[in-house]
């Protein structure tokens, strides 16, 4: 192939070099992972969820476990969402395995169990955006689709000299076309997944290795002299902040722990009764107030436990544990609550935050000891704020 692709207003390129050099850079440099060792659409596609928003090194041992429970899209369709969940557990996100869930249900309901290969009815399963799709089409099927996920975006703005924010819906089009226009006519899987690589091991985000780049003479940034500037970012307001008062109430040897509703923020875990606090002074009873008025129990204060902060992409947020005693009364009707002991615990999805705050709780702790008076936690002008409702 002999095409020509236009880079500036005044420069063009023949990249059939370009794809040459760089799938045989792929053939020799390229990342071995276990996703590269099958053509399965369903193993590809398994991956590429896992690897949205996700580390590759992380994503490797849940891929693995996951495969293990799950080897084929029957398999993962007829299991409950719970087990799913149980087992995307620690890897976030949670969307993606409610997502992952019910599209290969769809498959087996809709589809005849076929995973498609036309990237734009790939589109219409829940989860697969344009990116993803390019990726199992390409991957899977060999079919002519680009990708563009941050490591080619990388690759591209820099190759091209984009000198804009690659987050702006223009230069995002932009990049679209540059990455469809870059395909070769054949080896597509190879060169997509050299475009990933490349972007991963070598126009790293911070100090490329430029000198090591099988296509450096074809960079428009390393040209200028401004591979470290590239993709340009707009300055992103700080996250938002909220801190939580957390109840961990017990009762025996059980625990009072309630579901969140399948969709939002850690949708479909199960989790402790929370309330957001507008500052870190010491704790009020309208805290145990609003915790009482959750659950529709009489509690009593033993302690404090240690905060945890945790991240997340679009906010942060310091939970203030304290632990209670059950004292009397019933859950509301409709309520999500319901006692559990540690076995029935171990069996449950729960977010990494609200293992940390559990991980705290002794044997002593179970059998009703180390009752305090007072507790300092979070808690000042404490309102109402129940994430299992939202």
């Amino acid at each position: 192939m002999n095409k020509k692709i236009k880079v500036d207003h005044s420069t063009e390129f023949n990249f059939s070099d370009l794809h040459r050099r760089l799938i045989r850079w792929y053939h020799r440099q390229g990342r071995d992972l276990p996703w590269r060792k099958t053509r399965d659409p369903y193993k590809i596609w398994v991956s590429e969820v896992m690897l949205q928003q996700t580390q590759v090194t992380s994503v490797i041992p849940y891929y693995e476990r996951f495969l293990a429970a799950f080897p084929s899209v029957a398999s993962l369709a007829k299991v409950s969402l719970k087990k799913v969940l149980k087992l995307w557990e620690g890897a976030g996100y949670y969307a993606r395995a409610r997502n992952l869930h019910k599209a290969a249900q769809m498959v087996m309901k809709e589809l005849d169990g076929k995973i498609p290969s036309d990237p734009d009815l790939l589109r219409t399963l829940p989860g697969i955006g344009r990116s993803t799709a390019g990726a199992i089409a390409s991957l899977a099927f060999g079919r002519r689709a680009p990708i563009l996920d941050g490591n080619v975006k990388r690759v591209l703005c820099r190759l091209f000299g984009v000198q804009e924010d690659p987050r702006k819906p223009a230069v995002e089009r932009q990049l679209w076309k540059l990455s469809e226009a870059c395909l070769p006519d054949r080896h597509i899987d190879h060169f997509n997944q050299a475009m990933m690589d490349l972007g991963a091991t070598v126009c790293t985000p911070a100090k490329p290795s430029c000198l090591l780049c099988p296509v450096r003479e074809f960079c428009q940034a390393s040209r200028l002299g401004i591979q470290e500037k590239i993709p340009v970012k707009m300055q992103r307001p700080p996250l938002p902040h909220h801190q939580i008062a957390v109840a961990v109430v017990l009762r025996g040897d059980k625990l009072l722990i309630g579901q969140r509703p399948a969709h939002g923020l850690l949708g479909g875990l199960w989790g402790l009764p929370e309330v957001r606090t507008k500052n870190d002074s010491s704790m009020r009873e309208e805290v145990c107030q609003i915790f009482e008025s959750e659950t529709g129990l009489k509690l009593q204060a033993v302690k404090a436990l240690e905060p945890v902060i945790h991240a997340f992409t679009h906010l942060r947020m310091t939970f203030y544990p304290v632990l209670y005693q059950y004292q009397t009364g019933q859950f509301k009707k409709d309520q999500p609550w319901r006692w559990a002991n540690r076995s029935t615990l171990s069996g449950l999805p729960i977010s990494v935050a609200a293992r940390k705050i559990l991980n705290q709780v002794s044997l002593a702790d179970y059998i009703g000891h180390n009752i305090q008076e007072t507790i300092p936690v979070a808690a000042e002008g404490a309102t109402p704020y129940s994430l299992y409702h939202a």
